[in-house]
């Protein structure tokens, strides 16, 4: 069985090569992946992800 450690250690991989690619689309195709491993190490962890980019994260106001 697969663990949480070793979907963390895929994604380390897919930056690694992400930072080697000699395009920009290879490139982002590895940073997803990355983000992909991420996810799946999280959801084995029982971990909540993140909120997708590019969204905030609102807080509500503290009553006066």
């Amino acid at each position: 069985m697969t663990t949480a450690q070793e979907y963390r250690k895929f994604a380390e991989e897919c930056l690694r090569w992400a930072t080697e690619a000699e395009t920009e689309e290879f490139k982002d195709a590895f940073i997803q992946m990355a983000r992909d491993w991420t996810l799946a190490a999280m959801r084995l962890e029982g971990l909540s992800p993140p909120p997708p980019a590019g969204r905030e994260i609102r807080r509500a106001e503290p009553e006066p």
